[in-house]
């Protein structure tokens, strides 16, 4: 009906204007103007005669069912098997945004094979191919813009059918940070998501708020290797993390009696596909402008290359996600957790050092190595026994970093540098534009203490992070910054020190998952980085979304990450990450160091 009313109206305006374009060629002569006028107006009308023509036919065949009008024109419309791609990956859609109202389809497409299914194709230039980088950045952009565009569909077609809960989620780390942005993007109204942090973005505190981590799927498991590529996707592509991102490459020396190199490698195999060379530890010196020149190698076998690992500006790379959350409409409150405030069965309201105090049906604790602090009081009042607490799940777990600042002459001869792996000792990452090479020691330490019930539970001294023993420093001069690239520390004294908290869980393996107390039905954990998660800020809270939304995320993550039970007699990945020592024992002796709640 648009198109026939479309050409009628273009029809009376080109007869309107022939007799308008016959006195203009009088006034000011202009070759044509009639004869353009004229066929314009000729094929308009044609136009509108046909459009009336079909019409009409049309009409006459939605009125009988019969053929004996021979003028009647009959339009059948068919299914094409192609759209039940598309329907498929709709529905896939339209159950992860609510999957109560909306049934699995099982296996679904992918967008590629959407866009392969109705006929999509890179668009080639004057008959040529684009080249292959050109090509793969087309794909990608139509990818998202399908993904975006379905995406909005499902969101509208859910809200039609379930209310969304409101969240709170205490803590703007990686965890709270990367739920915070997947419930953005889920939700039709963003604005039932807050997110609660004693600072603004990113958290002074956390350990997420570093001048760089690094990011890598070297894993002896199989497991945390596909989750790793996955991320490494994300930190390639999506345009609020690729700017943070730098594939460097990196180079893991192994020590004499280790096989963790030899495990990796072989993870690397099974999926199919090994970037990694090896590199005798007697070279190393050769490469990378001479920067390992120095370093002390007795007692490594063997190094190993990896030319797909890197590192990214952890602190702005959080701070972009949370501010890409707040857009869709995340709201952020500055403030400190004081308690948890409890009524029969779920958590009634966090109070606040200022006095508010903050509902929701769902409550998110992406609290860290603060977890057991804040949760131990609750645990008082429902009176839960030590080995259902949650320290059994997740520890507390520091180690010291060093930075030391770079002159501009040592920033040049850095800027092939790669990650460097230590063995277990610790490592290096470059420096970003700030200039400061970062060592960390990885000899891990936690901080007991006796809460005045007399459970102990562990948690971050109460003080500044920068604050490090005399005692700590010269024990990570001497494993780490004196003996790894030595000639870029000599005689230097460190920028500056600071003490790195996590949470560490038995396994290494996350904990996100409803806590299983029948008194605090509305209560979820999603903590457990373990010094390893970093690189999954971009996919982590994808899964915590399934976990709020108890659509699970399959049989082996939902063991993997759930609570576990106290008498299980776990066994770590790398259990020699596993905190043998307490700060206090690390601190110096005229340290007027405390540690309280």
């Amino acid at each position: 009906m648009g198109t026939k009313s479309r050409a009628r109206r273009q029809a009376f305006i080109a007869i309107g204007l022939l007799p308008i374009s016959a006195v203009l060629v009088v006034v000011c002569p202009v070759p044509g103007i009639v004869e353009t006028n004229v066929i314009w107006a000729f094929a308009s009308v044609y136009g509108a005669k046909t459009s009336r023509t079909m019409w009409k036919r049309l009409t006459r065949a939605a009125e009988s069912d019969t053929d004996e009008n021979s003028d009647t024109l009959h339009a059948r419309f068919t299914p094409s098997p192609r759209l039940a791609i598309l329907e498929k990956y709709l529905a896939a859609r339209c159950h992860e945004y609510a999957a109560d109202f909306f049934p699995s389809p099982g296996d679904h497409p992918t967008e590629s094979e959407v866009l392969e299914a109705i006929g999509w194709s890179p668009i080639s230039r004057d008959g040529d191919r684009l080249n292959s980088e050109d090509e793969q950045l087309e794909i990608l952009e139509v990818n998202n813009d399908l993904e975006s565009v379905l995406r909005k569909a499902s969101k509208e077609w859910a809200n039609w059918y379930n209310e969304e809960p409101s969240v709170l989620i205490v803590g703007a780390g990686i965890f709270g940070t990367s739920t915070a942005y997947h419930l953005a993007r889920k939700y039709g109204d963003p604005s039932r998501i807050t997110v609660l942090d004693r600072t603004a973005s990113p958290p002074d505190p956390a350990a997420s708020t570093d001048i760089n981590k690094i990011i890598r799927a070297d894993y002896s498991s199989r497991f945390y290797c596909d989750l790793a590529y996955e991320a490494l996707h994300a930190w390639a592509t999506w345009p609020e993390l690729r700017a943070f991102y730098h594939r460097t490459g990196w180079i893991m020396l192994d020590e004499e009696g280790s096989d963790l190199s030899d495990r990796i490698r072989e993870v690397f195999r099974d999926r199919g596909h090994d970037p990694t060379q090896d590199v005798p530890v007697s070279e190393l010196e050769t490469h990378w402008k001479g920067i390992m020149r120095g370093t002390q190698l007795k007692g490594f076998k063997d190094a190993y290359w990896n030319p797909e690992a890197g590192w990214c500006d952890a602190a702005a790379a959080t701070a972009s996600l949370m501010e890409a959350a707040q857009k869709y409409g995340v709201k952020y409150v500055t403030d400190d957790i004081k308690e948890l405030c409890l009524e029969p069965g779920r958590v009634r309201c966090l109070r606040t050092a200022s006095g508010h105090e903050y509902t929701a049906d769902q409550i998110v604790l992406a609290t860290g190595a603060w977890t057991s602090s804040i949760l131990s009081p609750a645990e008082d009042a429902l009176e839960i026994e030590d080995r259902d607490r949650v320290e059994r799940q997740a520890q507390a777990a520091g180690v010291a970093v060093a930075h030391y600042k770079m002159s501009d002459a040592e920033m040049d001869r850095l800027s092939d540098m790669p990650v460097v792996v230590y063995g277990e000792h610790g490592e290096l990452i470059p420096p970003p534009k700030n200039c400061l090479l970062k060592y960390t020691n990885s000899n891990t330490f936690t901080n007991t203490f006796r809460t005045s019930s007399g459970h102990e539970i562990s948690m971050p001294p109460d003080r500044d992070q920068r604050i490090v023993s005399d005692r700590l420093k010269r024990e990570t001069e001497a494993t780490m910054a004196h003996k790894v690239m030595p000639t870029f520390t000599e005689g230097k004294q460190a920028e500056y020190w600071r003490l790195c908290w996590d949470a560490r869980t038995p396994t290494q393996d996350w904990l996100l998952c409803r806590h299983p107390h029948p008194g605090l039905s509305n209560l979820y954990l999603a903590i457990g980085g373990s010094f390893h998660s970093y690189k999954f800020l971009p996919s982590a809270g994808k899964y915590m979304v399934n976990v709020l939304s108890e659509s699970g995320n399959g049989a082996e993550k939902d063991r993997a990450w759930g609570w576990k039970k106290g008498d299980a007699g776990w066994r770590g990945a790398h259990e020699k990450t596993t905190p043998k020592r307490e700060l206090r024992d690390l601190e110096d002796k005229d340290s007027a160091y405390t540690a309280k709640l």
